[in-house]
């Protein structure tokens, strides 16, 4: 009897013990799949998708130094890209990164600018 009982409760460890392995098998295949459903490279897309796909551009900051005659009009004209709606929503952000409160910018002085890569 004391045999059985030892048996028992060793069978049941076992079995709480595979269950748990196979939980966690199923989760871990369950998170791979979906981590790969949601990944996109650019070579999985159609070749009219890729090269207008926003998301798949790093975005980067560079410093420049301002010369006479710069604007932030002409800046963001000149390193804007498609990324921005507009001239206005890159000015916009330029000013927010610089912490510039005015639109006017000096000479020899250098600013910051996003662009995309």
């Amino acid at each position: 009897m004391r045999m059985n009982r030892r048996m028992r409760k060793r069978q049941f460890y076992l079995a709480r013990k595979y269950a748990l392995i196979l939980l966690a098998v199923i989760i871990a295949t369950g998170a791979a799949v979906s981590l790969n459903g949601i990944s996109a490279k650019a070579g999985d897309l159609p070749a009219e998708d890729a090269s207008s796909c926003a998301y798949l551009q790093i975005k980067s900051y560079k410093s420049m130094r301002l010369e006479p005659g710069d604007t932030l009009w002409g800046i963001a004209l000149e390193h804007k890209g498609s990324r921005y709606a507009s001239a206005q929503d890159y000015i916009d952000e330029v000013m927010e990164i610089n912490g510039l409160t005015s639109d006017r910018i000096h000479a020899d002085r250098y600013l910051t600018i996003p662009y995309y890569e």
